[in-house]
């Protein structure tokens, strides 16, 4: 019995310190995924598989996406074709349906071993495709599948994944690499102004207020000759009001009638020798005069009535119409309803928007460059308001991620400025040991620059509200305090 143990334990110990035996085999390695991406007109292909290996079932992960709208493919069904190079009838593999919307199944028994020529057919409704993959080799044993699979170059370590479900799910496109003309492009300031005499300024002919039944708006189009409004004219101490100037006209053209009769009187009586000839000498003195202050009369009417048409007004009773000089649209309202104006002050500004002109400021550096241009984009700049989700009412400091659609705003926008009110905002700190300071901050507002694609971010301003006005200081500061955010001082 004991040699029976000693050998027992002689064998073991042997085992325990074996230098040249084979050593334990460690756990299987894991086998590699290989993957395609094909484009056609039709349709976009992301197709991962194992490596091929002749009489394996193998299972192939098929997305499909719809290049029309870039939506997943949600009906029909997938197969591949594999076509022996050397010749001979091709291999179809057939696929399922839809298993999520865009993500289908094709498996079936890889054919013998070597080179293939393959394709993936899609047969939905609506959709038929074919995406030539190439050529494939089928290996008649796994080793040397693998092998093969990992001599292919790794993938770049620092890209970003991207998975087809997540574009799905977000207004994204996808387009292949090309080679294309690369233009070189100069980015200035600049203005779109009208041509010369392409505007007009409507101004008060006199001074008097403003009526109309409607008040044209900046935007509006108008004809040559349409009505802008009225404008009734005080009445002049020195009687140079229309009123008064026609009357003077009256009376002078009365005074005239009265002198020529004088006149003839006094030719009837000098031939009947009743008066003396220098009585008829004073009747023609007198209604030369009286002619000629009819004549100053009718000229100061017609010269007051000639301003009016010429500053595109005319006379209607007691007021002056105002009309449009010229056809376009109006650029500029000074006029207000009911509102006095002295003469000559502007009350519309009217430009011609059939033909304008385009103002770059190009720097003298780049001034070589602007006489190849040969195309011309315009970047105008748009101000959107965004309203804020439901947990962005809720919240204390309103942020750019409780804006409604806060994935594309974030994306899309250059420039997210978000307001405040700076005594909800403030951290606790800044307040507790003074509640007059707490009060002083109701009348500033916080401005957070929250993202900024040309410049600096993160940064906060208040500008204090001065409401009485409708307006704010345009003075501004940067904040001081500190104010609540999602970890510190979160109160």
């Amino acid at each position: 019995m004991r040699y029976l143990l000693s050998a027992i334990l002689i064998g073991t110990l042997a085992g325990g310190c074996t230098r040249g035996g084979d050593a334990p085999a460690g756990p299987a390695a894991e086998t590699p995924t290989l993957d395609v991406t094909s484009w056609t007109d039709k349709s976009e292909l992301f197709m991962e598989y194992p490596p091929l290996v002749a009489g394996e079932t193998i299972r192939f992960a098929v997305h499909l996406t719809k290049l029309e709208d870039f939506s997943a493919l949600n009906a029909g069904r997938p197969s591949i074709e594999m076509t022996p190079e050397s010749g001979g009838p091709p291999v179809t593999l057939a696929g399922s349906d839809p298993l999520r919307p865009g993500a289908f199944r094709v498996e079936g028994k890889i054919p013998p071993a070597g080179r293939y020529r393959w394709a993936l057919l899609v047969n939905a409704p609506g959709l038929f495709d074919r995406h030539d993959l190439g050529v494939t080799t089928v290996f008649g044993d796994k080793a040397n599948a693998i092998a093969d699979a990992e001599k292919r170059p790794e993938k770049d370590a620092a890209a970003i994944a991207y998975l087809k479900e997540q574009q799905w799910t977000n207004p994204f496109q996808t387009s292949q690499v090309r080679e294309g003309e690369v233009r070189s492009a100069l980015r200035v300031p600049a203005a779109i102004e009208p041509l010369t005499g392409g505007e007009a300024i409507v101004a008060a002919p006199a001074d008097g207020r403003y009526a109309s039944p409607t008040l044209p708006s900046v935007g509006d189009r108008v004809m040559v000759g349409q009505v802008l409004g009225q404008l009734e004219p005080r009445l002049a101490e020195g009687g140079e009001d229309r009123a008064s100037l026609a009357a003077n006209v009256t009376e002078a053209q009365a005074a005239l009638d009265g002198a020529k009769a004088d006149q003839a009187r006094a030719e009837r009586l000098l031939q009947e020798r009743a008066v003396p000839a220098r009585r008829v000498e004073d009747a023609r003195r007198a209604t030369s005069i009286s002619e000629a202050r009819l004549t100053a009369a009718q000229a100061r009417l017609a010269q007051r009535d000639e301003v009016l048409r010429s500053g595109g007004s005319v006379a209607s009773g007691n007021a002056f119409v105002l009309r449009a000089p010229i056809a376009g649209r109006v650029a500029e309202v000074y006029a207000a309803l009911g509102a006095s104006f002295d003469e000559g002050a502007p009350l519309f500004r009217i430009v011609r928007t059939d033909r304008v002109e385009l103002q770059a400021q190009i720097p003298p550096s780049e001034a070589p460059l602007s006489d190849r241009i040969s195309a011309l984009a315009l970047e105008v700049p748009v101000v959107s308001i965004v309203a804020a989700d439901r947990e962005g009412l809720k919240a204390k400091r309103l942020r750019n991620h409780h804006l409604r659609g806060s994935s594309a705003i974030n994306y899309e926008s250059d420039i997210i400025l978000i307001l405040n009110d700076k005594y909800h905002i403030v951290a606790k700190v800044n307040i507790e040991f003074n509640p007059y300071q707490a009060q002083r901050y109701r009348d500033w507002v916080v401005a957070s620059v929250e993202k900024n694609r040309g410049g600096q971010d993160n940064v906060d301003l208040e500008y204090e509200n001065l409401f009485e006005y409708s307006c704010f200081d345009p003075t501004g500061r940067q904040t001081a305090e500190k104010l609540i955010e999602e970890r510190l001082y979160n109160d």
